[in-house]
C-alpha cells in the first residue's frame, strides 16, 4: 500500500471552526499552526467573510498567510493583492438590486475593497440584532451603486427573514450563478449569490496548483454548507464539534470543542 504523502497545507475556516464563539483564535490552535508552519506547514483562511472583515486573523496567523474569502470569489496574498477573482456578472447584479428595491428587501453588494447596501437595513443580517448606527469606511447605502459602477462585483446577499425571498426569486438561476443559503441549507439565515464557480474548494484547488501541493497534502477545517466542496478536495477533512450534519458526515475527524485543532494536529504529528 502506498504511503500517504504528508499534509504540507491547512485550509481553516474562521467563524465557528477556528474562531470561537467569542470570535478569538484559541491560544492552544494559534499554538499549534504557528508550531506546523515551523514545519513547513502552510496555513490558508478560507472563510464566507469578505476579505476586509478576515485579513486581521490571517495577520495573526503569520505575515505570509493568504486569504480565501467570500466563500472562494476572491483569493488574495498575504499582503491584500487580489490573486484570482469569480465575479459576478454586473447585469445579474443589477437584477437582483431592482428586484429588492421593489421588493423592499435589504441586500449588500461586495466590491473588492468595499460594499453597498441598496437601502439601509433595520436588522443585522447574520444575528437579527438592530442595525449598526455607524457604518466603517468601507460600506455604504447607495441604490445605484451597481448602476455607477462598471466593474462586476464579487456577490450579492441578504439575511433574516429576507434570506428566504432572495432564494425564492433567483434560485431557478442555479448554475448560471451560485446561489448558497447558510449556515445550512435546511435553516437558511444568510443566502449569498456569486459566480458559479465561486466555492471554497475551486478555490482551494487553484492555491493548492499554485504551490505545487496535490489535494492529498492539504487538511481543511470547516463547519458549514459552503465548506463542502473545500472538504470534498482536501486529503484530509476535520468537522468542527458545531458543524452541521452534512459536513460531519463528509469528514474523516471531528474536532473537540475549544483546542480542537491543536488536538488534531498532534494527533496526526504534524506539530
Amino acid at each position: 500500500m502506498r504511503e500517504k504523502p504528508p499534509i504540507r497545507l491547512l485550509a481553516l475556516d474562521l467563524d465557528d471552526t477556528l474562531l470561537g464563539t467569542d470570535k478569538k483564535i484559541h491560544p492552544d490552535d494559534l499554538l499549534a499552526i504557528q508550531k506546523a508552519r515551523e514545519k513547513g506547514i502552510r496555513p490558508v483562511i478560507v472563510t464566507g467573510r469578505h476579505w476586509l472583515n478576515a485579513h486581521q486573523y490571517a495577520e495573526e496567523l503569520g505575515d505570509d498567510v493568504p486569504v480565501i474569502a467570500t466563500g472562494g470569489a476572491s483569493i488574495h496574498g498575504p499582503r491584500g493583492e487580489l490573486w484570482k477573482a469569480y465575479r459576478l456578472s454586473r447585469e445579474a447584479a443589477l437584477q437582483m438590486v431592482r428586484w429588492a428595491q421593489e421588493a423592499d428587501v435589504a441586500v449588500r453588494v461586495d466590491y473588492e475593497l468595499s460594499w453597498f447596501y441598496n437601502r439601509r437595513p433595520e436588522l443585522d443580517f447574520w444575528n437579527d440584532q438592530k442595525f449598526p448606527d455607524h457604518m466603517g469606511p468601507h460600506e455604504h447605502v447607495d441604490p445605484r451603486a451597481v448602476e455607477k459602477n462598471p466593474e462586476d462585483p464579487l456577490q450579492v446577499l441578504t439575511g433574516g427573514r429576507d434570506a428566504v425571498a432572495l432564494m425564492k426569486a433567483f434560485g431557478y438561476l442555479d448554475g448560471q450563478v451560485r446561489v448558497l443559503p447558510l449556515p445550512d441549507p435546511n435553516e437558511p439565515r444568510v443566502v449569498h449569490i456569486t459566480h458559479s464557480l465561486a466555492t471554497k474548494g475551486i478555490a482551494l484547488a487553484w492555491l493548492a496548483e499554485k504551490w505545487g501541493l496535490r489535494r492529498e497534502e492539504v487538511m481543511a477545517f470547516g463547519d458549514g454548507a459552503n465548506d463542502i466542496p473545500m472538504m470534498c478536495f482536501a486529503g484530509l477533512s476535520v468537522a468542527s464539534d458545531r458543524a452541521i450534519p452534512a459536513v460531519k458526515l463528509l469528514a474523516d475527524e471531528e474536532m473537540e470543542g475549544p483546542g480542537g485543532i491543536a488536538l488534531i494536529l498532534e494527533k496526526y504529528g504534524l506539530i
